[in-house]
């Protein structure tokens, strides 16, 4: 039985790793071992990936500011999270690294294709989920992404209203008959543990929509503004 982890947080080696859907708010806690009790000695950093020169600093005069703030223990704290917002943060504090406190964020989304199926049509989508995380990570591990019905019951290969169409790195795909169900969850599962799961849900009679709203244009991180609440 799969072990269920809500808004997932994992301690591995001092480094925090947070698993969230997209659309959510997060905190990202500052860990850094020579921690400061003034926030004014704090510095956030971003990385997409293990390359030290695409790191950036979280700072202001940006578009991406009114989404951010820094708590008084000065925790990161990023609204409407979306895939572009995943990666590796450090927290600093004072002038040098040899303290870093590492949080790396992954980010779960769920969109369909077309966008705007008519549920009261028996037709065909395709639900596409996909895991964003830091990009020094190998690929999501084989069947770590699984999709279930309104039900909990986990959709493999072909059935009544469903086909998979299989996991690709950390993507995986299911075109699903609008009369069969009308709520498909994607999970994703490493060691047995459900890290974080995602929802496609279509309601009415005219209309349907995402419990999530799709991000699939991962835009970059430019440097954000840091304000204190």
């Amino acid at each position: 039985m799969k072990k269920s982890c809500h808004l997932c947080a994992e301690l591995l080696g001092g480094e925090l790793h947070l698993y969230h859907r997209a659309g959510e708010n997060v905190v990202l806690p500052c860990n850094s071992s020579s921690f400061s009790s003034s926030c004014s000695d704090v510095t956030w950093f971003y990385n997409r990936n293990k390359s030290p020169n695409t790191q950036q600093k979280v700072w202001n005069r940006s578009p991406q500011a009114y989404r951010l703030n820094m708590d008084r223990s000065c925790s990161l704290i990023i609204n409407d999270i979306d895939p572009g917002d995943s990666g590796l943060y450090t927290c600093r504090s004072g002038s040098g690294s040899s303290s870093d406190g590492f949080v790396y964020l992954n980010v779960l989304s769920v969109s369909s294709s077309p966008p705007d199926a008519d549920p009261t049509k028996n037709g065909d989508i395709t639900l596409l989920c996909s895991l964003v995380r830091f990009s020094g990570f190998s690929s999501c591990p084989d069947k770590s992404l699984l999709w279930l019905n309104e039900t909990g019951s986990e959709l493999t290969g072909e059935g009544d209203g469903y086909k998979s169409g299989g996991q690709f790195g950390c993507v995986s795909n299911l075109t699903v008959n609008l009369q069969s169900s009308r709520r498909f969850t994607c999970q994703f599962v490493e060691r047995n543990k459900v890290k974080v799961e995602a929802h496609y849900q279509h309601e009415g009679m005219m209309s349907s929509h995402l419990s999530l709203q799709p991000y699939f244009i991962l835009r970059k991180l430019n440097c954000w503004n840091v304000t204190y609440v």
